[in-house]
């Protein structure tokens, strides 16, 4: 098992005001937190939240200051509450216990029925991620660092966490100013898992990860990544559509640009198990930059990981996710390893409506090494592309 940061965030329709900022504000410090990373802090926190809560304010503040460390087992924090917003403001820094065995729930901090909730500082939650990763050589069962249930609405997350981000059910979420570290080596670590979300904004983020920086699943619609940098890590996907069963998984209006992958397994990629149905549509990756990477542009349809996919991870199945109008355009940088640009689409269904223009990736490795561009049932437009990518027809 290893430990995630879940951050389940809906609709605000306020506006943010600063002047009300300073008013009603509760410091963790005056309600018994002491913050020197050795003292439990759990009911300190609870405390302030529920005397928050409880505050007859249009807008209150939960502040932890800066320059404490504070050691917080799992807590639930409770609403509805009185404000119609409710800042979580985490200037210090919030530790998880170092021993999994001290968890006795599924979930580090947990915020229900919430409206309003912004968490916002230059603080950073710490998940103790190694002591869990170590359990886990192969497969991980994660807890969830923070959850918000599906009712909580959040509408700025401006944050430098330790961890990391999933939104499930969620819309019209802004992410912006993240700073996301975890070792290259950390097992199934994504940065930020996008489920069942639409009308999502991930700006001026920093993610190094050991799985995918941003992993957009089932269900989600409407995603704009913008000035991201990614790496190490498994690059900007999109799937794996139709894991563990699913059955017509469906993504649409993914757009990713002026981007940065340096260093990382992957780039850009689309990936989906045999068998799904369904689609992924609409897509767009505009002015990527990338360094040092394996496999900047890819479409796996046949993906596997581990090669554990029983006796028919070679059967091409009569139903797959249908991939369509995607495009690729001014993506540039150096590459590790041979290939250049793959797109391995399902025999069944293919992929159609590909355009892929001003491509311009060399080998990482200099001299006059070409990199390959390598398809399967891709049909599209090229234009000005290097490496060459003549496998792609009409």
């Amino acid at each position: 098992e290893y430990l995630w940061i879940i951050l389940f965030l809906c609709t605000l329709h306020s506006v943010y005001s600063q002047n009300a900022f300073s008013q009603n504000t509760f410091d963790v410090t005056k309600y018994g937190a002491v913050g020197n990373q050795k003292t439990d802090d759990s009911r300190a926190f609870l405390k302030t939240w529920a005397t928050a809560c409880a505050a007859n304010a249009a807008e209150v503040t939960i502040v932890v200051p800066q320059g404490k460390t504070f050691l917080v087992n799992t807590a639930t924090f409770q609403g509805p509450c009185k404000a119609k917003r409710l800042h979580f403001q985490v200037n210090g820094n919030v530790v998880a216990p170092s021993s999994p065995s001290s968890y006795n729930a599924d979930s580090w901090f947990s915020f229900h029925r919430l409206n309003g909730l912004i968490i916002e500082g230059n603080g950073q939650f710490d998940g103790k991620g190694a002591m869990w990763w170590k359990r886990c050589p192969i497969v991980c069962n994660y807890r969830h660092i923070i959850f918000l249930d599906r009712t909580c609405c959040i509408y700025r997350v401006y944050v430098f966490p330790r961890s990391h981000f999933g939104l499930n059910s969620c819309s019209n979420v802004n992410i912006t100013g993240v700073h996301i570290s975890a070792p290259a080596s950390s097992p199934n670590t994504d940065g930020i898992n996008i489920n069942y979300s639409s009308y999502i904004y991930v700006t001026d983020t920093q993610i190094s990860v050991g799985d995918d920086c941003v992993a957009i699943q089932s269900g989600s619609s409407h995603i704009y990544i913008t000035r991201v940098t990614c790496g190490p890590g498994h690059g900007i996907s999109i799937g794996s559509l139709g894991v563990n069963g699913e059955k017509n998984p469906t993504v649409e209006e993914i757009h990713v640009r002026d981007s940065i992958i340096n260093s990382a397994t992957n780039g850009l990629r689309i990936k989906t198990w045999e068998g799904a149905g369904g689609y992924a549509r609409h897509i767009s990756y505009y002015n990527v930059t990338v360094d040092s990477t394996y496999n900047p542009i890819i479409i796996d349809q046949q993906y596997c990981p581990r090669n554990n996919c029983g006796n028919d991870s070679n059967k091409n199945e009569a139903n797959a996710v249908k991939i369509s109008d995607v495009s690729f355009t001014k993506i540039k940088g150096t590459i590790k390893g041979n290939v250049g640009v793959m797109l391995n689409c399902s025999t069944s269904v293919g992929c159609t409506g590909l355009v892929l223009k001003d491509i311009d990736l060399k080998s990482a490795e200099g001299g006059n090494k070409i990199p390959l561009s390598m398809c399967s049932n891709a049909h599209g437009k090229v234009y000005n592309t290097q490496p060459p990518v003549t496998c792609v027809v009409p």
